[in-house]
């Protein structure tokens, strides 16, 4: 099997683990599917339990589980930096799209932020920033997951070479990272259309 083959099912497989779903079960005995928004994900945690230590601690689940996927596609890879973003990149998709689920999952955030840390941590801060400032502004979590991840997305593609390369130390070639990121980005804006036209639907 090819090292490709091995990171991207490796990463599913790792993403793919429902820790919001788990852990909503084992303490409260409800399926959060059925609950809230029907996100599998920390927010929605919080929604159905009211606990900021569940979500927090399911937050922290899934973001490790994107942090294991890149280090385990580096080890494939053998540091090949194409092949970690392949594991990256499957292990959002796992978490969104789980198989154990019947693909019902969460919409990647976490889990993409910990794939991210390891080699561009600047990402996920810069994202948490601009959500804020447009969390203010529209009071819309939705709206404001879809702005930071465009804005983020878009400052990757325009920014110079040297600069994704002192802000990654040396993880990938610019255009490897700019794949890399288009690729999450891509799998996150897709799992947040449904509620941002939702919501502009109700607005209507």
């Amino acid at each position: 099997m090819s090292q490709i083959a091995v990171a991207l099912i490796s990463g599913y497989l790792i993403g793919s683990i429902p820790t919001a779903y788990l852990i909503v079960r084992l303490f409260t005995k409800q399926d959060i599917r059925l609950s809230g928004s029907g996100n599998v994900g920390a927010a929605n945690t919080y929604k159905v339990t009211k606990s900021r230590y569940l979500s927090i601690f399911v937050a922290l689940l899934d973001i490790s589980k994107g942090v294991a996927a890149f280090f385990i596609g580096l080890y494939v890879g053998a540091n090949d930096f194409m092949i970690a973003a392949v594991a990256g990149v499957a292990a959002v998709a796992g978490h969104n799209f789980p198989v154990w689920l019947r693909f019902k999952g969460g919409r990647g955030l976490a889990t993409a932020a910990g794939f991210l840390l390891p080699w561009i941590w600047l990402a996920p801060v810069a994202w948490l920033i601009v959500w804020g400032i447009f969390k203010k502004i529209t009071g819309n979590t939705h709206i404001s997951n879809t702005i930071a991840t465009g804005v983020v997305l878009l400052a990757v593609i325009v920014a110079k070479n040297e600069w994704l390369i002192a802000l990654t130390g040396g993880y990938g070639e610019p255009g490897e990272v700019r794949i890399a990121a288009t690729m999450l980005c891509v799998l996150i804006l897709g799992k947040h259309i449904e509620p941002v036209l939702m919501k502009r639907s109700i607005l209507e």
